[in-house]
């Protein structure tokens, strides 16, 4: 790759931005490298969707990598503990992709170079972290599971979408509301459920994590156009308030998700959730703006937010012996 002064500009912008924007959403002013693989790892994925087929130019970018870095990626399984939750890989993952977006309106030439020109500073990196004793092997495995989590989070949220609608929508069997009441709802009953190694299945008692799901939902929603601001809690009901989640919606709504969900193998009940409230995001949107939305956007967010919170509070409800712990989640004796 030829290294223009354009080139030049736009990688020291990258650089400088992804150390402040990391530093203002981690309060540190030294990022992990697992945050700023997690940043590369969106900007790589935002290049793959310029291709017609996204999971085919991502395969066939882990092995252009592996042999720039003349490395093949750690073939052992990986500790569960150096993975980060599902809801900070997509957090930071679209910053990754939303700086990539901003590279791609400044660059002249064809969507190859610009595939090469990522390709290229992603190898800058990886084999940068080198002088800090991490391994470019290792370092090119967490890339490459970043990057296929990322990749999966942003299809299985429009799939899960374009399903709705056809399904559900279309039919006139739900409204637009429905749909995106559903997606939130079934974002909330999933997080609310994880399984241990012996496949029993537990309630995850996490309100501070659960916020975490919340911000997946409220981002992907602004990404998208829906107005930010402070109405995502108009007319909620107290916390002291009998929960009221949306059984129907949800029972409707599980064995679409579940079959769709089986198709894809690295979705966890954790990850199920993020692609859900990413879903119900992009529904909200597709519900609250336009020149004619179907719904203000001031009643629709409240309606998504009421969906996801009372179906996490229903489940806690059902099952008030739960405790959790960092380590494990279990049941009292």
């Amino acid at each position: 790759m030829r290294l223009t002064p354009e080139k030049s500009d736009l990688i020291a912008f990258l650089h400088s931005h992804m150390d402040k924007t990391l530093a203002v959403t981690t309060g540190s002013d030294s990022p992990k490298v697992t945050d700023c693989l997690l940043t590369l790892s969106g900007l790589y994925v935002e290049t793959c969707f310029m291709f017609e087929k996204p999971d085919e130019t991502m395969q066939a970018g882990f092995h252009k990598l592996a042999d720039i870095l003349r490395a093949q990626p750690y073939s052992d399984s990986i500790a569960a503990w150096t993975l980060p939750n599902s809801q900070w890989i997509d957090q930071i993952s679209e910053q990754g992709r939303s700086l990539s977006r901003f590279i791609l309106d400044e660059w002249a030439e064809c969507e190859f170079a610009y595939f090469d020109f990522v390709l290229w500073i992603l190898q800058s990196y990886l084999t940068a972290w080198e002088n800090e004793n991490i391994p470019r092997e290792e370092s090119l495995r967490l890339f490459m599971e970043f990057s296929t989590r990322c990749m999966a989070y942003e299809v299985a949220a429009q799939e899960l979408c374009d399903l709705v609608i056809d399904k559900k929508i279309s039919s006139n069997e739900w409204s637009l509301a429905d749909g995106v009441c559903g997606l939130s709802a079934y974002a909330g009953h999933s997080f609310g459920h994880c399984s241990d190694e012996t496949s029993q299945c537990l309630l995850v008692n996490d309100d501070e994590q659960f916020e975490t799901i919340i911000s997946v939902m409220t981002h992907e929603a602004t990404r998208m156009g829906v107005p930010a601001g402070s109405s995502w809690n108009l007319g909620m009901a107290a916390n002291d308030c009998p929960a009221d989640p949306p059984v129907e919606l949800i029972q409707e709504i599980r064995p679409l998700c579940d079959k769709f969900f089986n198709a894809l193998s690295i979705m966890t009940v954790e990850e199920q959730a993020v692609a859900c409230a990413k879903a119900a995001g992009r529904m909200l949107a597709v519900v609250a703006t336009g020149d004619t939305p179907d719904m203000p956007h001031a009643i629709a967010k409240p309606l998504a937010m009421a969906a996801l919170v009372e179906s996490y509070r229903g489940l806690k409800a059902m099952y008030p012996q739960v405790k959790s712990s960092p380590e494990r989640i279990f049941y009292e004796e």
